[in-house]
């Protein structure tokens, strides 16, 4: 192993740890410097279209001063906002390497998560914490700091994707062995929409123009779902009923019984179709329905106190805040279903349509580039195995922001993007490699 080697293996470690312990609080006080410099390290340079993304904020900001000025709102949420758009609009340096990054980081991600896991069994079935509901309690080493056990859903569910790819191209026992563990322990968390986005993701990455393959997808996610139900039954009846009710409200749609999470959709349109400007320009950053929104306007959630103001802009007060307080609002009772966050709504709203869309068509464009780069190396089982990967982390991605806030769960959001980049250094290295 040499030194660049090392290095790589070291760096990966020290990443895997801060972001799935309880050292990920680090990240409230030091995202934007650790997204800079993994950048920096792992050679990845910004677009000019970021300078330019940059630029169309900065005006968009402007403008919301008419209004008045927010401070904490609107830096808290740029804080999150822009190591988000640095992973966006960063490129890899094209350069011949023969390390495979991906790999690396997945291996020593994957010893990390098999520690978490094992130390959430025994908290799951024999150091219950009366305090919080069963459910609640595979939290591992990762804590139960802002997204809890949420979190390790979606690393495990990521984790076994990837393996369920390493068996099919390998058929190696040890893979399918990996893909049931992580699926497994994916599942102790309980959270039931990190499996929906699981079955969505994985079906958009499986299907293919053929009904085969379609058929073999459906057949697959059919069986892990009635497996998930029946271990559902048996470890936690409880939260079981609680799903059930969560669908059946869904499913028994009526006025009186709305989710507070379409509410927030409903009140987007009501409130900001009556001002063109905001509309296509946003609000100002961190003043609809935002994480950073309810960190600063709400007195009750998170436990920042420094960030408190006890001035609420104007969309956020009457549009969003009203969705989720106090008043309305019942901790591990009101969940998913009632929490008015979308990470696509937070843009659309504080940030505009222009923004938001030139956002979306960057992760868009990033996939259909390295799709078009994948072709040449997808020869090799490797090469397949991170095109799905990339194609579900994209789908994976993009649903999350659209069902829920994680835009602004550091944490997670920068193990994604951090995966996709470098599996796009994997397909710019592979090309430079044979054009050489």
């Amino acid at each position: 192993m040499n030194l660049k080697v090392k290095l790589h293996t070291a760096v990966f470690f020290l990443l895997a740890i801060s972001l799935l312990t309880i050292l990920r609080v680090s990240y409230f006080f030091l995202y934007p410097f650790i997204v800079f410099l993994t950048l920096y390290l792992f050679r990845f340079s910004l677009s000019r279209n970021f300078i330019i993304l940059c630029l169309l904020i900065l005006a968009g900001w402007f403008l919301s001063l008419r209004h008045s000025f927010y401070p904490m709102y609107n830096l808290l949420s740029l804080f999150y906002v822009l190591p988000f758009i640095m992973f966006i609009y960063s490129r890899p340096q094209q350069r011949v390497s023969e390390n495979d990054l991906v790999e690396s980081f997945l291996n020593v991600t994957s010893v990390i998560m098999v520690m978490n896991n094992i130390v959430g069994y025994f908290q799951f079935y024999f150091f219950i914490d009366p305090s919080i509901p069963q459910d609640d309690n595979f939290l591992g080493l990762f804590g139960d700091y802002s997204l809890g056990c949420n979190g390790l859903v979606i690393v495990n569910s990521i984790l076994s994707y990837y393996y369920w790819k390493k068996y099919q191209a390998t058929k190696f026992r040890k893979y399918l062995l990996y893909t049931i563990f992580f699926f497994v322990s994916a599942f102790h968390g309980f959270y039931g929409a990190g499996m929906i986005v699981l079955v969505i993701a994985f079906l958009f990455s499986e299907v293919r123009l053929t009904v085969g393959r379609m058929i073999k997808a459906v057949v697959i996610m059919t069986v892990l779902i009635f497996s998930a139900y029946w271990l559902n039954y048996f470890t936690n009846p409880k939260a079981l009923e609680y799903n059930r009710k969560v669908i059946k409200r869904f499913v028994d749609f009526n006025a009186a019984n709305i989710p507070r999470k379409l509410l927030a959709f409903y009140n987007y349109g009501s409130g900001y179709s009556q001002d063109p400007v905001d509309f296509l320009l946003g609000s100002g950053p961190g003043t609809f329905n935002s994480r950073s929104a309810f960190l600063v306007g709400s007195p009750t959630y998170g436990k920042m106190q420094f960030l408190k103001s006890d001035s609420q802009p104007y969309y956020f007060k009457y549009y969003a805040y009203t969705l989720w307080n106090p008043a309305n609002t019942v901790r591990y009772q009101d969940g998913f279903m009632n929490q008015p966050f979308s990470s696509m709504l937070s843009f659309l709203g504080e940030y505009g349509l222009i923004i938001t869309a030139i956002i979306f068509f960057g992760i868009w464009h990033n996939y259909k580039r390295i799709k078009q780069l994948s072709v040449y190396a997808q020869k090799g089982a490797q090469g397949k195995i991170y095109a799905s990967l990339y194609k579900f982390l994209t789908v994976y991605l993009i649903a999350f922001l659209i069902l829920d806030n994680f835009l602004e769960l550091p944490e997670i959001i920068f193990f994604i993007l951090f995966t996709l980049k470098l599996i796009e250094a994997y397909y710019c290295r592979y090309i430079i490699g044979k054009e050489a």
